[in-house]
Parts: structure tokens; C-alpha cells; sequence
């Protein structure tokens, strides 16, 4: 399932909000917004040249993830967060409200959205000839498979194995560098592997 680790490392660095335990300012709910959309838009702005760089030094698979993600950051997180803006009253906008409810009203939402929009994207149309896909046994009925099965979760399911499987990554290298076995693999992330599994001998 590399193609998942790949293809959320860069939506995971730009979440839009930490969880927080002790007391958080409050700011105006439309200087939250303004404030993500032009980090965005600078981020986005670097992306083209991180790909090529990439590309430059023969890391492919990351120039590919990479470029998977700029679907999240660039194009529809944005444009959400852009109709959320339009939605709210001139009073809800001047609301001040701490960065964590920000996260759970607003943001979050959006990033499950989008990040399981992009996910079930990289197994729609061109999947068959992507690297994660070339080396199996059928890649044409593979990518329809893992997409049916993505269908079949929610998003908070598909971001949540997601996210797991990248700190599952993480754990597994460490303990290989190390000489011990590798971790257990999280209820959630081990969903995906399945799948993946189940996906990859398709005929």
C-alpha cells in the first residue's frame, strides 16, 4: 500500500488544524479562512517546483504523490473553504471562535472530503498504468476494485487508515533498521491492506 503512504504524506503536512489542550485564542472565523486560503495559495505556488525537483533527482513515486496532492491543497480544499466564505453571514464571519473549533466546524470536514476524493481518484481513470498499479496481476480490474472498495467507506474511515498506515510506515522502518519485528498493524490501516490484497490477485 505504498500508494497511499505516497499519496497522503503531503495532505497530512498541510492539515489545517492541531488538536489542542490548553486555552486557544479566539479569532474571527473569516481571518481563519483568509489565513488558510493564502498559506494555500503560497504552498501551491512551490509544489511545481518541489515536483520537478524531485523528478530531477530520479524520486519519481514522491514527484507522483506530490502530485497527487496538489488536488487536495490546490484545488479543492480552496474551493471549499472559498463556498463555506460565501455561505456565512457578515455576523458568522466576525465570530471568534478558538482554532480547534475552527478545525471541527469547518476544516476537517473539508480535508476528510477532499482527501478521500483525492485518494479514490488516483484509482479512477489512468490508475492501470501508475506505478502501484503496473505490477499486478489484472492492473485494469485492481484499480476498479480498490475503487469500488473506497467507495464502500466514509471519509473519516478513509483518512483515518490513511493516516495510520503512514505512522504504521514509520513505526515498521524503525523497527527493521533495528533488527525487531514489525508492529501491528492498526485495525484501520490493516481495512486498507485487505483490500489491497484482496484487490491485487483480481483476474
Amino acid at each position: 500500500m505504498k500508494n497511499i503512504f505516497s499519496l497522503t504524506v503531503l495532505f497530512f503536512i498541510s492539515t489545517l488544524v492541531i488538536a489542542q489542550t490548553k486555552p486557544e485564542p479566539l479569532v474571527k472565523t473569516s481571518v481563519f479562512i483568509d489565513g488558510v486560503l493564502s498559506n494555500l495559495k503560497i504552498k501551491c505556488s512551490e509544489l511545481p517546483e518541489a515536483i520537478k525537483q524531485l523528478e530531477k533527482e530520479g524520486k519519481l513515486v514522491a514527484a507522483e504523490g506530490v502530485r497527487d496532492g496538489m488536488y487536495t491543497m490546490c484545488e479543492c480544499t480552496p474551493k471549499k473553504l472559498e463556498t463555506v466564505r460565501a455561505k456565512l453571514s457578515v455576523i458568522e464571519l466576525d465570530t471568534k471562535i478558538s482554532e480547534s473549533k475552527f478545525g471541527t466546524s469547518i476544516a476537517n470536514p473539508i480535508v476528510e472530503q477532499c482527501g478521500s476524493d483525492q485518494l479514490k481518484r488516483t484509482y479512477s481513470e489512468g490508475c492501470s498504468t501508475r506505478y502501484f498499479a503496473k505490477n499486478k496481476k489484472n492492473p485494469e480490474k485492481y484499480c476498479s476494485c480498490m475503487h469500488r472498495g473506497l467507495e464502500q467507506m466514509s471519509n473519516s474511515e478513509i483518512m483515518k487508515g490513511s493516516n495510520d498506515g503512514i505512522e504504521y510506515a514509520a513505526k515498521a522502518s524503525e523497527a527493521k533498521k533495528n533488527g525487531m519485528p514489525a508492529p501491528v498493524k492498526p485495525a484501520s490501516f490493516q481495512k486498507f491492506f485487505d483490500l489491497d490484497a484482496s484487490c491485487s490477485t483480481a483476474q
